[in-house]
């Protein structure tokens, strides 16, 4: 997917917030009260990141030798962003008048389904990888009696029944680009749990 892939989601309220706020701030910038620039990150991970697909939960498990559940297909090709490196574009997008107005996708490593990154994560932490996949039907039964999960499959689930590939090249192309290799980022993030 590129900047210009349409929303899907599958919660209707949640693409009309997202199309709301983007007209908002494409009304004001041509106002000339706000200068504006959208950066979209797929599923984050790395130091201080704790809600999130790849956060906490995950990398904790990991360093205990735990398994980690995960919903859909774990070996499709999932994008994770590097937070690190979502802050380096950031302060490229927002100190950049060529960025202004746009929405941009933040460069991350080359994708690798989530059971291959999970085998990274697991490696590294000197831990045997245990994993739980959680099927649709079993996040439909858990969503009677949870509204967490029921909201997250609504608004996440999508992403893990596809492959889920971001395309940064508008980025690449304009602005340089800090890639942390997976090695790397996956070590700075479980250094970084297990001291938190």
């Amino acid at each position: 997917m590129n900047e210009n892939t349409p929303y899907l989601v599958n919660n209707r309220e949640t693409a009309k917030r997202r199309v709301l706020l983007e007209n908002h701030l494409i009304s004001a910038q041509l106002s000339h009260d706000l200068n504006y620039v959208i950066a979209r990150g797929s599923d984050m991970f790395g130091p201080g990141v704790i809600v999130s697909t790849m956060g906490s939960t995950i990398f904790r498990n990991a360093l205990a030798g735990r398994s980690s559940t995960l919903m859909g297909d774990i070996d499709l090709p999932h994008t994770y962003t590097y937070s690190k490196d979502f802050a380096y574009a950031m302060e490229q997008l927002g100190t950049s008048d060529k960025a202004t107005g746009g929405v941009w996708h933040v460069p991350s490593a080359p994708t690798l389904t989530t059971n291959q990154f999970l085998d990274l994560i697991y490696t590294q932490a000197g831990t045997l990888k245990k994993v739980r996949r959680l099927g649709k039907s079993t996040l439909n039964f858990m969503g009677i009696f949870n509204a967490q999960i029921r909201a997250v499959k609504r608004e996440k689930l999508y992403q893990f029944e596809n492959p889920f590939v971001s395309d940064h090249s508008k980025f690449s192309k304009t602005f340089p680009e800090q890639i942390t290799p997976h090695d790397t980022a996956i070590k700075e993030t479980l250094d970084w749990f297990s001291s938190y």
